[in-house]
């Protein structure tokens, strides 16, 4: 299995350059590509909750380790090809953050797929992790928008994410793992933090108010 990038350094380092000019020969393609990219992201979190309550309940006959990882490379290249385009890149509206996001949450799951491929009895003996894993994977895609101003299940994804940040934060997501095993919890905090983040030269509504409230801090500890 080739689980290489769709999308190069070139192509990422470029959306801070502002977007590329997007061929508007076909306007239906262009319209198109605004209405599915809310649907197909909202598909592919519904996928990824599905796994993870069945690994929250370990649900006899779905976890198997070989089929959570044939679904989760049919993910992976559906986020390539859905996400990682061009198409969807250098539209005007779509933030400059977005390509940073998608790309690591896209090296986050392949990470995860090899993980899976070099124990496959991890979902077996740490059930919660592989879902704490997946639970992080899906609010940051949910998250992802390319229109100017979120939309409602993105908003949503987002306060999600504050939570979790919030308790990541305070070394209290073991709660949702095996909080006995630190090294895991260690490990899913890693995790996060290089998914949760904003961009200080995007002014996207998410990467806006994050960059506010890191401003803010920092005139607080000015004062101090």
């Amino acid at each position: 299995m080739d689980y290489s990038m769709d999308i190069s350094v070139a192509d990422i380092d470029s959306c801070m350059a502002g977007p590329m000019p997007v061929p508007t020969d076909d306007l239906a393609s262009i319209t198109n590509i605004y209405t599915n990219f809310p649907r197909l992201r909202d598909q592919f979190v519904s996928k990824l909750a599905e796994w993870k309550l069945i690994l929250n309940y370990r649900k006899e006959g779905y976890t198997a380790s070989q089929t959570l990882i044939r679904n989760l490379t049919s993910l992976s290249d559906h986020l390539c090809k859905s996400f990682l385009k061009p198409e969807v890149l250098y539209l005007p509206t779509t933030p400059v953050c977005f390509c940073y996001r998608a790309h690591d949450i896209h090296t986050v799951l392949i990470e995860l797929i090899l993980l899976l491929q070099a124990d496959p009895n991890l979902v077996a003996t740490a059930p919660d992790f592989v879902a704490g894993a997946l639970g992080m994977i899906l609010v940051q895609v949910g998250r992802l928008y390319i229109t100017g101003d979120c939309d409602e299940n993105a908003r949503r994804m987002d306060q999600l994410a504050d939570v979790i940040d919030a308790q990541v934060g305070i070394g209290a997501y073991a709660s949702i793992i095996d909080s006995s095993n630190t090294r895991e919890q260690e490990i899913l905090e890693g995790v996060w933090e290089r998914m949760h983040y904003s961009d200080p030269s995007c002014w996207c509504t998410q990467c806006k108010v994050k960059n506010m409230d890191l401003l803010q801090l920092s005139l607080d500890a000015c004062q101090l």
